[in-house]
């Protein structure tokens, strides 16, 4: 009740008093919440320790999370875990590791050509790691004296890899990059020939750098890499700097690094070619540089953090620090540490079906050997009998002094005597043993009974491997990951598939499930590894006496609130909480997290989240609609109504008689009430070139279809984000026709749609949460020096009213009441935005004052995100008597963009930071009016102007009204330093050249700089006219003539008389009244607005609204320039 009418209640508020110890116990939390980033005043919200981010958070969101959890907590419930042993294994976050599995590289082996801590090449750079933590560019790597970036290159210098390597080492010493480079020479002959390039290559680098240095060595690998490596290139370049002659004996004694070298590689399971990176193995070379720089980025936030708490200092060794870390394992296998591996939920089996009923029936029954409490269960799957299988089995065997930690089990996909010998043996004796014996021929006796009973067995086995595990030969399962196939290296590594699960989170288990048993560890582990990955916190050191409420519930969730009371979270979250709490499910912790001084009052809005803990029915039995009730709410405040949806969704008004944006309860007759309907559903995306070091695609223009709907897009350099407009169906994403589809193709695709053959995507569109797909593109072959931006052509309409960029709704007539017929050229396009039923009344008069002297067909393009139903409604009409087409076009704020919370200002944002998105491909040329504005000229005249190569040019202010100097602020101060003499710009009118503003990435330029200005409040005051000319110097505009418009406030008298436009801008001085001035300055705008209330008559059929006279003459929210 409170935090949902704050405005209201925020004066009684202010009469209480604070207990001193109330005050004490939030000070004394909000020091040790700080430790976790959450500042006072902040909220939070957590759900068994996830972080809920309650800017994007909506009941079908949390629906989902809640869905997730419960399939997880009823997993772990069905296996008899208790709910507080549950919630201690979901805050333990295990099998979430956050940094990628490494090798030790500190070997002997690794020879070193630089040393960024010793070499006169680095001496310039700062010593301090503090320089770490300073702010840098993205991509670029701090240059520090410190061996901080280790990368050894596992050469084999006769296999394809090697020019690569070669290219790389190039790349990083010519550009002095911030990366100790070390390498690791392999080779295949026991003896080392003259006539091997690998033995050569080898030997001539050790001896080059034992007897030259450094910085020979160093020239000497930047000069093979500028020409394909051969024996001779690499014998004629020592012979140039050495002058050595290479033969048997030199062989001999420089033979030291690969001897070592075959050692590390054997030992480590590192296979040649491979990098790797402060222990990391990187073994894709298709992008070998932008691998390495996005794992080096990734690393570089732990090492940090590590600085910044003095972990680590000065005199830290940077290697041994990487080395020594949880991530670090004793040996690099891909095939085990195969992030993609699938694990099988252990938990519950016998609802998936019979073959998984089976395999419920295995792990219950199966002999376990040997027979301990061990945390990691293996089952070993194969016909051991085979060459694979029986490999496989030698290798458990010999691994079991070193896995003390495991039992293991036998799944038997053969029917075979030494199969029946070993599961004969395992039954009388569950030890190792058993297994030995067979091994080594002492075969069981087995009876007739048994011989029958595992042919039973087997059968069930068999059903297992194929049906369930999707094992073909040999397999092993541990603790539900499923590691297959396997190849002959595996025979080495059992050990380190027990010391991987046990890091992962096995060890974990034990502690918390021991006194459950293996068998409950094992089916844990298989649980809380098929969840979604998601990183958890808690707050267990708050103080509760005074600060915290305290709400017990039944179920397993636990919920962590930490509310500031009055901020608009608190309004979000306190239905949320009623609602979870409604369901018995949830013990929840509230903590109050207030600010301790407030400077004005905090929330300006009277909220309510829509959001029922059940269904309501009427009285007749059908569901009742969903809806939000305000009452008790001040009638004398001027209030605007306003949505707030999923990120998602588009929702429209689409039925209120009244003015939304100006409601004065005092004045309304009966309750103001509005319906809203969700039209849309927004698929958003990045778009990224994985052959350039996935740099976004800008300029690539997608096509998004359906059955009987059409949409497209451009894609952003922001982020390569692209946003389309969809529905629940199924719907089909390509290149669109033209120079994007001749020089890319898809290639790959990460989310909910699937890459077909003939090269398009298909998406389901399945609920209405939000659905986000990353598209890669490349180019194709021989496009390599085609560019995206200038080759995208300018296509004639199609003639479908659908083929817009957003699907925009629909051209709804044109002259003579049929559909436009106008070509792209020939048509003046305008493009105007309006809010409340005062401007939609100014929109109507302005578009007759275009009409009037326009002499071209013209088309209005409308942003429908803030007009009113009443409005939409009769545009029908209005295009039919006026002789114009509209159509309406809608974009949804991004999410990744800096939002506004203002209606004005989102407004205002509209007008510019969306100009190369909202519009279809084929317009070239379009006018922006500002709704409040009288046109005394042809617009064809500003669609010829030449604008000098400029993307858009806008009037300059007027300078010759000299009692409103004092209000020209871009005449001193910043602005005036800023523009250096020149104009500042006036946004009620504009023209877009949209094909040179999408050429040059204006769109890209404008919102980059516009996401770093608007984290200030107190920056763009003016968004819509601050930002473009804030970006004057690298966004040129061109001044259009004086007379393009005109405004009292600003201009002198005697230049009215040349206006082509006139702006009713608002006069600080006088405060005039919108109407009164409009029907003062303009007397045409009587004859348009008595038209244009005939118009409306008619599209409302005889009825007229009685107040709307009254309420247009509201003019108190709308301030402007």
């Amino acid at each position: 009740r409170y935090s949902q009418n704050l405005p209201s209640l925020a004066r009684s508020l202010c009469r209480g008093s604070v207990k001193p110890e109330l005050r004490r116990e939030i000070k004394a939390n909000q020091a040790i919440l700080e430790r976790y980033n959450v500042q006072p005043g902040s909220s939070v919200l957590l759900l068994n320790g996830m972080l809920i981010d309650l800017e994007s958070a909506d009941p079908l969101s949390l629906l989902k999370k809640l869905r997730g959890e419960a399939k997880t907590v009823g997993g772990l419930s069905s296996l008899g875990i208790s709910f507080a042993d549950i919630n201690t294994l979901l805050k333990a976050d295990l099998y979430k590791q956050s940094a990628k599995y490494g090798v030790d590289m500190r070997h002997d082996a690794v020879v070193y050509i630089n040393d960024l801590e010793v070499d006169s090449d680095y001496h310039f750079w700062p010593r301090d790691l503090t320089e770490l933590l300073r702010p840098s560019y993205p991509g670029m790597l701090k240059h520090v004296r410190k061996n901080i970036h280790n990368v050894v290159l596992v050469l084999k210098p006769s296999s394809p890899c090697i020019e690569q390597h070669l290219r790389l080492i190039a790349t990083l010493l010519e550009n002095n990059a911030p990366v100790r480079i070390g390498l690791v020479f392999s080779t295949e002959s026991d003896t080392p020939s003259p006539t091997n390039l690998d033995d050569v290559f080898a030997a001539v680098v050790y001896n080059m750098l034992q007897s030259k240095g450094k910085a020979t060595l160093k020239e000497f690998l930047v000069e093979l890499a500028d020409e394909r490596l051969s024996l001779d290139a690499v014998l004629s370049e020592f012979d140039d700097v050495v002058g050595a002659k290479v033969d048997a004996a030199f062989l001999a004694a420089n033979s030291h690094a690969t001897q070592l070298g075959n050692q590390f590689v054997q030992n480590s399971g590192v296979s040649v070619c491979s990098l790797i990176v402060n222990g990391v193995v990187l073994s894709d070379l298709s992008d070998i540089e932008s691998s390495l720089l996005e794992t080096i980025q990734s690393q570089l936030p732990k090492l940090q953090k590590a600085i910044y708490l003095g972990e680590v200092n000065d005199n830290t060794n940077i290697l041994d620090w990487y080395m020594q870390r949880d991530n670090i394992l004793p040996r690099h296998n891909h095939e085990i540490m195969d992030e993609s591996l699938s694990t099988v939920h252990l938990a519950e089996l016998s609802k998936s079906g019979p073959a998984h009923g089976n395999l419920d029936d295995f792990l219950s029954t199966a002999t376990w050997f040997p027979s301990q409490l061990a945390p990691v269960s293996m089952v070993i799957i194969g016909d051991f009998a085979s060459e694979e299988g029986g490999a496989l089995l030698r290798a458990v065997v010999a691994a079991k002094d070193k896995v003390k930690k495991s039992r293991f089990s036998l799944l038997f996909t053969s029917d075979n005597p030494l199969n029946l010998a070993l599961w004969s043996a395992l039954r009388k004796e569950a030890q190792f043993s058993a297994l030995e014996n067979v091994l080594n021929g002492a075969l069981p006796d087995i009876s007739n009974d048994e011989r029958e009973m595992f042919r039973v067995v087997v059968k069930s086995h068999a059903l297992i491997a194929e049906s369930v595990l999707r094992v073909k030969d040999t397999g092993i399962m541990c603790n539900g990951r499923l590691i297959t196939p396997l190849s002959s290296s595996l025979a080495q590594d059992i050990e380190l598939i027990e010391t991987l699960e046990l890091k992962s989170g096995a060890s974990r288990l034990q502690t918390i499930l021991g006194s459950h048993g293996s068998d409950v560890i094992m089916r844990a582990g298989s649980v809380l590894r098929t969840q979604a990955p998601v990183n958890r916190i808690s707050f267990p050191d708050l103080k509760v006496e005074h600060s915290r409420v305290a709400v017990p519930g039944e179920g397993p969730f636990e919920v962590q609130a930490v509310i500031d009371p009055l901020s608009s979270g608190a309004q979000q979250i306190s239905q949320i909480l009623h609602v979870l709490h409604s369901a018995n499910l949830v013990t929840l912790r509230l903590f109050l997290n207030p600010r301790e001084k407030l400077s004005e009052i905090p929330v300006r809005r009277f909220y309510r989240y829509v959001l029922q803990p059940e269904l309501e029915f009427s009285e007749e039995g059908s569901v009742a609609p969903i809806r939000s009730r305000f009452t008790d709410l001040l009638p004398h405040l001027l209030l605007t109504m306003s949505l707030s949806t999923p990120i998602n969704w588009m929702v429209a008004s689409t039925h209120s008689p009244h003015d939304l944006d100006n409601i004065r309860l005092s004045d309304v007759e009966q309750a103001v009430h509005a319906e809203y309907t969700l039209e849309y559903l927004v698929i958003e995306g990045h778009s990224h070139d994985p052959l350039r070091y996935n740099n976004p695609t800008k300029g690539l223009q997608y096509n998004l279809v359906s059955q009987d709907r059409a949409t497209d897009t451009i894609v952003m350099a922001n982020l390569g984000y692209f946003q389309l407009k969809a529905g629940p169906g199924i719907w089909r994403l390509s290149l669109r026709e033209g120079a994007s589809r001749e020089i890319y193709r898809i290639t790959g695709v990460d989310g909910p749609g699937n890459l077909e053959e003939s090269g398009h995507v298909t998406v389901t569109v399945a609920d209405l949460t939000s659905t986000f797909i990353t598209v890669d593109a490349t180019k194709k072959p021989g496009m390599q020096e085609r560019s995206i931006s200038q080759e995208n052509e300018i296509e004639q309409p199609s003639g479908n009213a659908d083929s817009g960029i957003w699907d925009s709704l629909k051209s709804l007539v044109g002259k003579n009441g049929s559909p436009g017929t106008s070509t792209v050229n020939d048509t003046i396009h305008i493009f105007s935005v309006a809010s409340g039923h005062l401007y939609e009344r100014m929109l109507g008069v302005m578009m007759q004052s275009v009409l009037a002297h326009t002499k071209n067909p013209v088309k209005f393009w409308f942003l429908k995100n803030y007009l009113s139903p009443k409005f939409i409604n009769s545009i029908p009409t209005i295009a039919k008597e006026l002789g114009c087409e509209v159509e309406f076009v809608q974009y949804q704020w991004p999410s990744w963009l800096q939002s506004q919370t203002e209606k004005q200002r989102i407004i205002w944002g509209y007008k510019i930071l969306f100009l190369d998105v909202l519009f279809p491909m084929s317009l070239k040329k379009i006018i922006f009016v500002d709704a409040d504005q009288i046109v005394r000229a042809d617009m064809k005249e500003l669609i010829d102007l030449d604008l000098k190569g400029a993307p858009y040019g806008y009037t300059p202010f007027c300078d010759d009204r000299p009692e409103m100097d004092g209000f020209r602020f871009w005449k001193q101060g910043y602005w005036r330093n800023h523009l250096m003499g020149r104009s500042y710009h006036i946004s009620a009118l504009y023209v877009v050249d949209l094909q040179r503003f999408r050429l040059m990435s204006a769109g890209d330029r404008l919102r980059g700089q516009y996401q770093g200005l608007s984290q200030d409040p107190n920056s763009l005051a003016n968004l819509d006219q601050d930002l473009p000319n804030n970006m004057i110097h690298h966004v040129p505009i061109y001044s259009l003539p004086q007379e393009w418009l005109w405004c009292e406030t600003w201009c002198s008298d005697s230049s009215k008389y040349y206006a082509k436009t006139i702006d009713l801008c608002n006069n600080p001085l006088t405060k005039e009244p919108k109407l009164d001035r409009a029907m003062r300055i303009a007397p045409e705008w009587k004859d348009y607005d008595r038209r244009l209330k005939q118009i409306l008559e008619k599209a409302y059929h005889p009825e007229t609204d009685k107040t709307e006279e009254d309420n247009t003459k509201r003019d108190e929210k709308h301030t402007e320039l």
